[in-house]
């Protein structure tokens, strides 16, 4: 683990008044029952301080019925990250469980400027947890997609 990313893992739970080797351990974080996994991925393994912060959440998993449709929706607000604030949704392999991940560079991240991120970050997240058990059929920031005649 990069020394930098320690010290920002470290200076995050100083802010949130939480115990630095706690959460330096886990790299997790609970925000309003949203967990939220941290990690620190080099950009070459030869330069393992050079790199960057990612941070993901699983949301849950659509029903068998309704997943071609929740599917199409993941799709449409990955699309140019029209509804996902430059986070990305993805599909667990294993599982299928709908995750939604973001990263940032290390170089010149502070906590302040992360804890900031996390905040809309959480609220994108909340969103999609949503649109995938149903509750929700809009694309947040995205505009209504509409069908091109070709033929016109």
């Amino acid at each position: 683990m990069s020394t930098a990313y320690t010290e920002l893992l470290q200076n995050v739970a100083t802010l949130l008044g939480l115990p630095q080797a706690a959460f330096v351990a886990t790299q997790e974080l609970v925000i309003d029952n949203l967990k939220i996994a941290f990690d620190f991925q080099p950009l070459d393994p030869n330069l393992p301080t050079v790199g960057d912060v990612i941070f993901f959440s699983v949301l849950g998993r659509p029903t068998p019925e309704r997943e071609g449709e929740r599917h199409r929706l993941l799709l449409q607000g990955n699309h140019l990250w029209a509804g996902t604030g430059g986070a990305t949704l993805g599909i667990q392999q294993e599982g299928g469980a709908v995750v939604i991940a973001m990263r940032l560079p290390l170089e010149g991240l502070n906590a302040e400027y992360l804890l900031q991120v996390l905040d809309s970050y959480a609220d994108t997240a909340r969103f999609w947890a949503a649109a995938i058990a149903g509750q929700v059929t809009a694309t947040p920031g995205a505009s209504t997609l509409t069908a091109v005649d070709q033929h016109a």
